[in-house]
């Protein structure tokens, strides 16, 4: 097979998460990174009777998120979203939007709903870096992928 020429990074990708209001918010300006690690429900492994390998069984899906966001003062940032989201609504599920390599047509696109997690923050005296704060999520229901359409 040829080298792919078709290679995508994150440079422009678009993470967006629902406000108090309920609105999907572009906090791409305020994030740092996204990990997305989708996961199948996987059985363990048994063997049948003169069987030499694991037969296993597939289910649902999950996945894990962990989003990392720059500690800002604007409350139209992400830290502010997240904040209030722990403090006021903690066990109300969000939309999360993850769109790459951003959201014009043909892109992917990443739909979730989900809760909260754990909301982590490491400030180090003396570090000359931007404070980065750190939010798992984990879907609750149906998450999509599809293209993004014109």
């Amino acid at each position: 097979m040829a080298q792919t020429t078709s290679a995508i990074n994150a440079c422009d990708a678009v993470i967006k998460l629902d406000n108090g209001a309920g609105n999907l918010a572009d906090i791409s300006g305020s994030s740092n990174s996204i990990t997305l690690n989708r996961l199948t429900q996987v059985s363990d492994a048994f063997y049948s009777f003169g069987g030499r390998f694991p037969i296993r069984k597939a289910c649902g899906k999950d996945a894990d998120i962990t989003l990392r966001v720059v500690y800002s003062g604007d409350d139209a940032e992400a830290l502010y979203i997240l904040n209030d989201w722990y403090e006021n609504h903690n066990t109300d599920a969000r939309s999360l939007r993850v769109e790459i390599p951003d959201g014009d047509p043909g892109g992917d696109r990443y739909d979730f709903e989900v809760l909260l997690g754990t909301l982590n923050m490491d400030a180090t005296s003396g570090e000359p870096n931007p404070i980065l704060v750190e939010a798992s999520l984990r879907p609750t229901g149906t998450f999509t992928w599809s293209v993004i359409g014109s």
